[in-house]
């Protein structure tokens, strides 16, 4: 007999053991990111020196019945469900991405707006119940209430759980769930009826914009290509976290270190705006553009010369900033750690003394908006903070700019710039290219530079390695910096010796 949570095995080539365990996988993951997300948003609320109060005077008669605690926490439950229902990643990608954004949302209102609960304490009971009670309240901490993230999860696993029940029963008794649960924040006490509103709302929001156009195939918020979730989602991240540093709400080196390579992944987003746009619209991408800027470090219409003319259209000549000569020592080790220095120096020094031919490029909208909105900004926050504009912003712009300048080295020394295909080094191994979207299929970008990131690997199985030289593929980033570190210097720019393994 069929049952709604075996359907999805039964359309995979997978055994139905293996989705299973892939979506307890994804299970935790997901857990660990709410975790993170709640705790740091309910410490940083906590440094705040006012609360909001949301409460109505007419909820002081709401009843405390503290059995519901039961029904509370079988959230989770619901939502383990779900997770098996659609345990295949193309099944489970608009769930995760619907609660991604929904937390997104959440998470800075949380820290902007801090809540608490002006309930009268009622009595507590004896026994487990009230053991298990006051472990609830622990968890849930006091000033993240609104909106209600237990409402909002709630009411988007019912909804991603529903559309492949059958028969009519199971959907309706689902969403009595998801409804009880909502009733649930308010008779225990944790949540206000504004925040129960809050978390609706939010849930609408996310399902409606999010889950069900991902669920027909099709990009959302405006963008080209529904993959570039990932590019927002991990500019944000970045943003939260230089923010909480900045004002000195939550800090830890372990934040700092966590902003190091997200300031990366912000330079290779860059990088691919300059190439494809995110949005459909003018309007919205040139709105993109401006924000962008600081993220990475500087305005995207800062590198359009350097990189998609110079680069793409005149790979490993002198016009060209990072060809691999501009670091001429005889250790290739030192050549490695010095290229984005010298790269980055070279460059800045030809554009202050002119000593390049102007080559003309094509008019780029908003690009004077875009540096005036840029500069303007940093100065207002340097004015505002500096010790902690250097600290929590500049420090990872320096970083991220140095890697995405210092990669090309290892992605084009000692290759044929000449050559169709073996022009550029490549790494294919999925931890980096997931943190760079897929900036290690660099020969794949310089044959297609228009092509979405999201889309490269794919070209490159399938165009790219049957043609190139396989000593040019890399698995890890580490690994080809080993072999550049330990192959010697090329002895002249025109000189092209592959690594070998």
């Amino acid at each position: 007999m069929l049952t709604p949570w075996t359907n999805a095995s039964l359309m995979s080539k997978q055994p139905h053991s293996n989705l299973i365990l892939r979506g307890l996988v994804l299970l935790l993951a997901f857990d660990a990111v709410f975790i993170l997300c709640f705790w740091g948003a309910g410490e940083a609320a906590f440094a705040r020196s006012f609360i909001f109060d949301q409460a109505f005077p007419f909820e002081s008669r709401i009843p405390f019945l503290p059995v519901w605690v039961l029904i509370y926490n079988s959230l989770w439950i619901l939502g383990t469900l779900v997770f098996l229902q659609r345990p295949s990643p193309s099944d489970l990608r608009p769930v995760l991405w619907t609660i991604l954004f929904q937390i997104g949302i959440a998470v800075p209102i949380f820290v902007l707006f801090p809540t608490g609960q002006s309930f009268p304490r009622g009595e507590l009971p004896t026994g487990w119940l009230g053991n298990f009670y006051r472990y609830t309240d622990l968890v849930n901490m006091q000033r993240n209430a609104f909106p209600s993230l237990h409402v909002t999860l709630a009411l988007t696993f019912a909804a991603a759980a529903t559309p492949k029940c059958r028969p009519l029963w199971i959907k309706a008794t689902l969403w009595l769930w998801s409804i009880a649960i909502c009733c649930s924040t308010v008779f225990i006490h944790e949540h206000h009826l504004a925040d129960v509103a809050g978390g609706i709302a939010l849930s609408w929001v996310g399902v409606y914009f999010i889950m069900r156009p991902l669920q027909r195939g099709r990009a959302t918020l405006g963008l080209r290509h529904a993959a570039d979730l990932r590019s927002l989602g991990m500019l944000w991240l970045f943003g939260m976290i230089a923010f909480l540093q900045w004002t000195g709400w939550l800090r830890s080196p372990w934040l700092f270190v966590l902003s190091l390579p997200l300031a990366f992944s912000a330079c290779s987003i860059a990088h691919n705006h300059i190439h494809l746009p995110v949005f459909r619209s003018l309007r919205a991408n040139t709105t993109f553009s401006c924000i962008l800027g600081f993220f990475s470090g500087q305005p995207p219409c800062a590198i359009v010369a350097a990189h998609n003319i110079r680069h793409h259209g005149m790979l490993g000549t002198r016009a060209d900033y990072v060809r691999p000569s501009v670091a001429p020592f005889r250790w290739n080790w030192l050549n490695v750690l010095a290229f984005p220095f010298a790269a980055m120096l070279g460059m800045y020094r030809d554009q202050i003394l002119r000593r390049r031919p102007k080559i003309s490029t094509p008019p780029i909208k908003g690009a004077i908006l875009q540096r005036l909105i840029f500069y303007s900004g940093v100065a207002v926050l340097l004015i505002i903070n500096p010790t902690a504009t250097l600290a929590f912003l500049i420090t990872p712009w320096i970083f991220g700019q140095l890697c995405i300048v210092g990669i090309n080295l290892i992605q084009h020394q000692g290759c044929d710039p000449e050559s169709h295909w073996n022009h550029s080094r490549n790494i294919t191994g999925r931890p980096i290219n997931w943190l760079l979207l897929n900036g290690g299929y660099h020969t794949a970008h310089h044959e297609r530079p228009a092509l979405h990131w999201s889309q490269l690997p794919k070209f490159h199985r399938q165009e790219v390695t049957p043609h190139i030289d396989p000593r040019l593929d890399f698995r890890s980033l580490s690994a080809a910096i080993l072999t550049r570190m330990r192959t010697p210097a090329p002895t002249d720019s025109d000189t092209h010796t592959f690594p070998l393994r």
